[in-house]
């Protein structure tokens, strides 16, 4: 088996000994973009690249993810790369699915998003999506004068590090957002960005995220809240109802 003088190879073997029995020729690629070569192992279904470097097939390996340093270990690249560096840090997803009884419990029943992650380790927010199916039934009983779906840091009192979805009448013109997103039988997407600095008639409505304590963003559980002004529970919905966050973040030390 032989690649010739291309600078591109994909290929496939039977077993290991085969594997180790091939060597491309020529060993790097002849000219042109890098684009390296590939190779199938069928017995484990593994797909293997070469390392010119060491003169070897390697199976592609992320090593160990650890959410203060980030990525440990090195990716093998074909032609002697090295390989993502032990500083790189991903971006991580969780996701939780609330149920109609836990939407219509949010203004007195926090439910957590995503747990405190250490000493030291804060959770940098990079968004939030949500997906809701409500075509069963609309919630009702959502204060008109102001309720606030949020993510937020510690519990209902603490930093937004989402921008929420408000109703809020002391704007001009009033923010209904919240009875539009919750009150209607109908499927909803949102995508809510990170904290920016928003104004409404004069006011404030979202803070900056880095205005917080340490002890109010550092090593603290991110949770999902409902302020409906005093109003209670939710009424409404249908148990057939549901809604999907995914919180997209990086956790910084």
């Amino acid at each position: 088996m032989s690649d010739s003088t291309t600078n591109r190879f994909v290929g496939s073997v039977a077993d290991a000994t085969a594997r180790a029995a091939f060597t491309p020729s020529p060993p790097s690629p002849a000219s042109g973009p890098a684009q390296g070569y590939t190779l199938y192992q069928r017995d484990t279904d593994t797909l293997y690249s070469w390392d010119s470097g060491s003169a070897s097939w390697v199976a592609p390996t992320v090593g160990t993810v650890n959410l203060t340093t980030g990525v440990t270990g090195v990716l093998p690249v074909a032609n002697g790369g090295t390989g993502v560096s032990a500083s790189f840090v991903p971006m991580l997803k969780t996701t939780v699915t609330l149920t109609d009884a836990q939407l219509k419990a949010l203004p007195t029943t926090a439910i957590t998003l995503l747990a405190a992650l250490g000493a030291g380790i804060k959770t940098r927010v990079m968004g939030v999506s949500l997906s809701g199916n409500f075509t069963a039934g609309a919630y009702t009983n959502i204060n008109a004068t102001y309720a606030a779906f949020t993510i937020s840091a510690v519990d209902r009192n603490g930093r937004w590090v989402a921008a929420p979805i408000i109703n809020d009448t002391s704007t001009t013109p009033d923010m209904v957002n919240a009875t539009t997103f919750f009150g209607n039988a109908a499927t909803r997407e949102c995508d809510l960005p990170v904290p920016d600095l928003e104004i409404a008639s004069g006011a404030y409505v979202v803070d900056f995220m880095v205005n917080g304590t340490a002890a109010e963003l550092v090593n603290v559980p991110l949770v999902i809240t409902l302020d409906n002004n005093g109003s209670g529970n939710l009424t409404g919905g249908n148990v057939a109802n549901s809604m999907k966050v995914s919180l997209y973040y990086v956790a910084q030390s």
